[in-house]
């Protein structure tokens, strides 16, 4: 699979439509680079990639599939990016911890710079919430912006607007396979009881937004402590 070129909004989906559990998780025999989970819990992890190139982080306890992260890689300014495709728990192991657990594996060991997924629900939000939380672990929003509006006379103001209201910084612009150039620019974000959210509330940018033709905005998180 190649790396996707161009991230969409974050869409909200119903729990119902993607409840997650034993259905989601089809068995299979463990790789034989399992290693324990960090914090004791005995349950033990492994790396795999997918015929289709992305890259899945399992959960065993024993040899059961208890828990996966599906990730496929992306390109952004930032190397070795991959964006969440899905990630469940097994309904009987949940509420101990373990998506996050997962989380931590693709941040604190493999050093990945993670992408949310073009959609999540409830949980996913209340996930990356535990993520801002995290010691070492930075989350940010980004607004990735096409050079035809920052470059366009009729454009050129109102996208310069927009850009200065984020209350960010630039850090990478990205050129696609159609040679479309997007600069990407870091959203702050705070954190709310449900959700991230833009810490400039007069942001018209939002994290969770429509879908928008002009930008493309998102979350990332990277692993900055040791």
């Amino acid at each position: 699979m190649q790396a996707k070129e161009i991230i969409s909004e974050i869409y909200n989906v119903s729990t119902n439509e993607f409840s997650g559990g034993k259905s989601y998780l089809l068995d299979r025999v463990p790789s034989k680079r399992l290693k324990p989970l960090p914090g004791g819990s005995g349950f033990h992890y492994d790396v795999t990639i997918s015929r289709f190139g992305e890259k899945e982080i399992s959960l065993f306890d024993n040899k059961k599939l208890i828990g996966e992260l599906t990730l496929g890689p992306v390109k952004t300014p930032i190397p070795n990016s991959w964006q969440v495709d899905t990630v469940t728990i097994d309904e009987d192991y949940r509420g101990q911890g373990l998506g996050t657990s997962l989380y931590g594996i693709a941040l604190s060991i493999l050093k990945l710079t993670l992408v949310a997924g073009e959609s999540q629900t409830t949980d996913g939000k209340r996930q990356w919430l535990r993520l801002a939380n995290i010691p070492g672990v930075e989350v940010f929003g980004y607004a990735a912006i096409f050079e035809s509006l920052v470059s366009s006379n009729t454009t050129a103001d109102k996208t310069l607007d927009l850009i200065a209201g984020i209350g960010g910084d630039f850090f990478g612009t990205v050129t696609t396979s159609g040679n479309l150039v997007l600069h990407y620019f870091k959203i702050p974000v705070t954190t709310t009881k449900s959700e991230l959210k833009n810490a400039i509330k007069s942001s018209k940018l939002k994290i969770y937004s429509d879908k928008s033709e002009d930008f493309n905005i998102g979350l990332m998180a990277i692993w900055t402590g040791k």
